[in-house]
């Protein structure tokens, strides 16, 4: 049974239900920690990731963690439509960045698209432009839903932490055009979870850091990755 009770999120959600996908850029940290493995004999599988939403449902963007189950540690990208329900084989994907045709690091901005096909039987995650994965949805999606995006991780330990990372140029696709995001003209909800180790600077776009609980501001602090 997987477990969601060390997850962290931050973020922000729309308001309305009638969004066809969502894009954005993430300036990601330069500065991520999650701790040795093992901790007390136990595997340390935490992670950071930073990832856009559809209905609630469709889940897809970029992970970090040097504890991969391949073996392949730091930036990956995942995309998830339904694996909690449907298993892994059809609803989930996970690879690191290099096996992807893709390069980027600690500190780089990276442009998220997330859409379903016009069937919602499908969805597609584009990074940089370029169309990464299309899987199928284990449940069928409405044609417009409410959309998110977020900064997460796993933090089962307490030693999690980044410094700033940062979401820009938020778009939503309305009636097959992509609109610009803002909090004056659309509005936006919070979308939160455990997420009092977050320093937020800005709710919309979202910009935060991640501190270990009782810990040090990590943007502040001088540690390296």
């Amino acid at each position: 049974m997987i477990s969601f009770q060390y997850d962290r999120l931050c973020g922000s959600q729309t308001l309305q239900t009638t969004h066809s996908g969502i894009s954005a850029k993430i300036t990601l940290p330069s500065n991520i920690i999650v701790g040795s493995s093992p901790i007390n004999g136990v595997k340390n599988d935490d992670y950071v990731n930073f990832y856009m939403i559809y209905n609630e449902e469709i889940e897809g963007g970029i992970s970090w963690t040097p504890y991969a189950e391949d073996g392949k540690s730091g930036f990956r990208i995942f995309l998830n439509t339904g694996a909690f329900e449907g298993g892994d084989a059809l609803y989930w994907r996970s690879k690191n960045i290099s096996d992807l045709g893709l390069s980027f690091g600690f500190g780089s901005t990276v442009t998220l698209t997330l859409v379903p096909t016009q069937s919602g039987k499908h969805s597609q995650l584009w990074v940089n432009g370029k169309m990464i994965w299309d899987l199928p949805n284990y449940r069928t999606q409405p044609i417009t839903a409410l959309v998110a995006y977020t900064h997460g991780c796993k933090d089962q330990y307490g030693y999690v932490q980044h410094n700033t990372a940062t979401w820009s140029q938020t778009e939503l696709l309305r009636n097959g055009v992509w609109v610009s995001w803002v909090g004056t003209d659309w509005g936006y909800g919070t979308y939160r979870k455990n997420d009092g180790a977050y320093g937020i600077y800005q709710p919309h776009p979202m910009s935060a850091y991640l501190s270990k609980p009782n810990g040090p501001d990590p943007a502040g602090d001088g540690i390296g990755v």
